[in-house]
């Protein structure tokens, strides 16, 4: 039984390892990552001489495990990822457009409404996409961590490819914000747009000061890093 479960852990960390090979079918600062971990993990297994019924071998392939869960479907963390248009909390908006009794508000609310259903699936991708990148990079290493203190000279050599993914994580965090900066300029442009229906069909005058600009202040809020 003992045997059995080794052979198990140590097919888990197989498979971890396809993941890190396979790697260049995921887009975005995760590939990045992911190569920079499978070079540090080669260059570890190269230098290591590990028997499969020690215990550091039985560590890392828990953790190793533990790693590769994160790519299973269905996990917390894509239920977490799943997306959600009505969060707690987000305030509603009164807007409406009524052809029978204001002709020609279809077109002008229309054309707002589709560009703003637009910009909520952008945000909520966004979000989806910080949560998945920043689990796994925080996970990756951590086992990084783990596999190099098994021997020395391998641990040097991780530590360079741990600054490279920690430097790849910097920048997807960059890109991030400035995606999430042209989101949101773009939603206002959006918001204002709302506006002036509600004001050329409705004689709402200040409808954007009253309610838009709380939906887009939640908005730039809920999604900043």
């Amino acid at each position: 039984m003992k045997n059995m479960h080794v052979v198990r852990m140590v097919s888990a960390a197989a498979l971890l390892l396809f993941v890190f090979m396979t790697a260049g079918s995921f887009a975005g600062p995760a590939d990045m990552m992911a190569k920079d971990l499978w070079k540090a993990m080669d260059t570890a297994g190269k230098s290591t001489s590990l028997k499969s019924g020690s215990s550091s071998w039985m560590d890392m392939s828990k953790k190793g495990v533990d790693l590769f869960d994160k790519y299973k479907p269905l996990s917390d963390m894509d239920k977490q990822a799943d997306p959600n248009y009505n969060p707690p909390g987000m305030p509603q908006v009164p807007t409406s457009c009524d052809e029978a009794k204001k002709d020609g508000c279809k077109s002008c609310y229309q054309d707002a409404y589709g560009r703003l259903y637009k910009l909520r699936m952008n945000f909520e991708r966004l979000r989806a996409l910080k949560l998945t990148t920043e689990s796994f990079t925080k996970s990756a290493i951590a086992f990084g961590d783990s596999v190099s203190g098994v021997h020395g000279v391998a641990g040097l050599g991780w530590q360079a490819e741990k600054t490279k993914i920690e430097a790849s994580y910097k920048n997807f965090e960059k890109a991030y914000k400035s995606k999430h900066q042209e989101l949101v300029e773009r939603l206002k442009g959006v918001m204002q747009d709302i506006d002036k229906c509600e004001s050329q069909y409705y004689g709402e005058k200040d409808w954007y000061n009253r309610f838009g600009y709380m939906y887009y202040s939640f908005m730039e809020d809920r999604y900043k890093w």
